[in-house]
């Protein structure tokens, strides 16, 4: 009889896949505790974009709080963390410094296993990450993801190249749903037979083919796989699904040591917890299954551009972006759609299909640095047809892959905290980890009334000393009662601030219930404290934006003076990166005095690396340009403005 080792990714799949205001570690309590008592190999609770959807939660806590609290209800089984060898949890590529932090950081919060990976499988980018986890007396394991194009002496070369580097077993990963029985009986008896080596195999759900797969992988000699509790059923995509697996061993000369009993009983937490709240909006669309087992982009890829083209208005355009994807990576040397580089291929399919009238028009700056091997060793030869499209880039130390300071990030992120965790997810996340700041304020020492008053309306702790709970509700009716009266004035007093609602000049039929609408009034409050009266008679109060925590910034503000009607503030629909032009040695798509109509692209902005092109809806002239080239922008942040014609 042989034994096989499991890998449980639950943890790691409920992050990712409901709703963060779901997430509570201590309403799961139950199911991390059985978790912990089933016997497991390891419980992988980061991967993916599991960190980055940590940071979306509305309980004032970063990534690091939860892989806290999960450490002290899980005693037994070690705790595991999928990262990019030089990525880590996020798109960029980090500096060392960053990296031995995040290393480190991640062992005293709770990891004791990593999985590393290189989207290109460069063993250059990942020894440093290594070493690091090694120093840290973590268990490491390297992996490698799988492509077909690629012999299985490659396989044992580096597999043996990444035992001598720290790691004490080899991950296959098939990211991209090639692996069919066949392939698995080709490739890897050889491999386990001449590596010497305890592999594991690690799928994606993507071809419902992975119970035959890993059956496959156990009877080539691999020690483990990974096992889900999170059925294909409720989640197209993630990895198999632990009892069609079980079930398949009945009757076979393999066996787990799995506590059977608890693991009916976390089946039992899950349906009645889990599933119900598992976003079945991200479901994979059918025509993936019928591809003809070419390479298929991760869920979280497909997700992240299904998106993103949903917010710019081409929803419909999925399947083709898709194809293009595959386009672009045969003609780019076939790198896998593992972070980042999936993102850098998924960009430039946009570009390709949407904001170009032609193919490799426009060519996104991180593709550039990939087809140069900036971000690591491409082993299969680039199309000539890509090749002259590409810019000159002058040395590697120009391009700045590592851009992303420590230091600067600690000054940055100095007015909201000074911990480390929360600095590095602002490495990782800026914009994300801002957003969470300023929608759960924790301020060291602040006196900052208006963030006092955004923080009480958010969790109902009494922390502002302005107006108290029943002065919110009394604005509310205030509200109300104007709105639906014959009344055109009300004035409150409050202490020695004087507050006077005109309905004919605030439009009040703007403010209804939310949360938001009372932060913007009182915003308003706070800026004029010391004015004793506040006229409404200049201000606009729009009621579907959060309130910027800055009060020095008027472009992020949803409060907006009253301006000449032709003038029309072009706004960011997104949080992101702000671009000028469409490349580095182009022209700006307008300049200030320009001429435009209705459908000329005015910019456009980054997210997540896919572009999102900003149009017109107007004739006229650009008045004003309110960003620079490259600046990020948040949500709501007006980018420039055009004086109609």
């Amino acid at each position: 009889m042989n034994k096989i080792i499991i890998n449980d990714t639950t943890i790691r799949d409920i992050f990712q896949n409901i709703e963060i205001e779901n997430t509570n570690i201590h309403k799961y309590r139950k199911i991390f505790e059985l978790l912990d008592g089933c016997g497991f190999d390891s419980l992988e609770a980061w991967g993916g974009s599991s960190f980055e959807s940590l940071l979306e939660n509305s309980f004032s806590k970063n990534p690091w709080d939860y892989l806290k609290e999960l450490k002290e209800i899980i005693a037994k089984t070690p705790i595991a963390a999928s990262i990019g060898a030089r990525n880590l949890a996020g798109f960029d590529y980090f500096s060392e410094e960053i990296i031995k932090k995040f290393i480190k950081l991640s062992v005293d919060s709770g990891i004791s296993k990593f999985r590393v990976f290189d989207a290109l499988n460069d063993i250059d980018n990942m020894r440093f990450t290594l070493e690091e986890i090694t120093a840290c007396q973590a268990e490491c394991e390297g992996v490698i993801i799988f492509e077909k194009t690629k012999s299985a002496d490659f396989y044992i070369r580096f597999s043996r190249e990444l035992f001598k580097a720290g790691c004490t077993s080899i991950c296959i990963k098939d990211s991209e749903s090639v692996l069919t029985p066949s392939v698995i009986r080709e490739y890897f008896p050889i491999i386990t037979s001449k590596s010497g080596l305890p592999f594991f195999l690690s799928t994606k759900d993507l071809k419902n083919l992975q119970v035959l797969n890993s059956m496959e992988a156990v009877r080539s000699g691999f020690a483990g796989i990974d096992l889900s509790f999170i059925s294909s059923d409720f989640c197209q995509g993630s990895v198999p699904s632990i009892f069609p697996f079980l079930n398949s061993l009945k009757g076979s000369d393999y066996y787990t040591t799995l506590d059977t009993d608890k693991i009916k009983k976390v089946f039992e937490q899950i349906s009645k917890k889990i599933s119900p709240l598992i976003k079945k909006h991200d479901r994979i669309p059918d025509f993936l299954f019928a591809d003809k087992n070419s390479s298929i982009p991760p869920k979280w890829l497909i997700s992240a551009i299904s998106r993103q083209l949903f917010e710019i208005g081409e929803a419909d355009r999925l399947g083709e972006i898709i194809e293009e994807m595959q386009y672009i990576k045969s003609k780019t040397g076939n790198p896998t759609f593992s972070a980042p580089i999936g993102h850098i291929i998924g960009s430039q399919a946009i570009l390709n299909k949407i904001f170009s009238a032609k193919r490799w028009e426009m060519i996104s700056d991180e593709m550039m640095y990939l087809l140069k091997g900036l971000y690591g060793s491409i082993t299969e030869p680039v199309s000539s047809e890509v090749q002259n499209k590409i810019y000159d880039i002058k040395t590697e130390e120009e391009v700045p892959l590592n851009k992303i300071n420590y230091e600067t990030c600690q000054k940055e992120m100095s007015d909201y905290s000074r911990k480390e965790e929360d600095i590095l997810s602002y490495c990782l996340f800026p914009d994300k980890t801002l957003k969470l700041f300023k929608k759960n304020p924790i301020k060291n020492g602040s006196s900052d009334a208006a963030l006092q008053i955004q923080n009480h309306i958010m969790d109902g702790e009494e922390k502002m000393n302005v107006f108290k709970e029943s002065d919110i509700e009394k604005l509310k009716q205030i509200i109300r009662l104007l709105e639906n009266s014959s009344l055109e004035e009300i004035t409150m007093e409050k202490d020695d601030i004087k507050i006077k609602l005109s309905k004919s000049s605030m439009k009040i039929k703007t403010m209804a219930e939310g949360n938001e609408n009372i932060e913007s009034l009182l915003k308003i409050i706070e800026n004029h404290k010391n004015t004793n009266i506040i006229d409404f008679d200049n201000y606009h109060v729009h009621g579907s934006s959060p309130v910027s925590a800055s009060q020095t910034d008027p472009s992020s503000s949803v409060i907006e003076k009253k301006d000449d009607k032709s003038v029309i503030n072009i706004k960011s629909p997104i949080v992101g990166t702000f671009y000028s032009a469409p490349g580095p040695h182009e022209k700006p798509f307008v300049c200030i005095g320009q001429k435009i109509q209705k459908g000329d692209v005015l910019c456009i902005v980054e997210a997540m690396k896919l572009m999102n092109k900003i149009t017109s809806e107007y004739d006229g002239v650009i008045e004003e340009i309110l960003v620079r080239n490259e600046e990020p922008v948040e949500f709501d942040k007006i980018l420039m403005k055009i004086r109609a014609s």
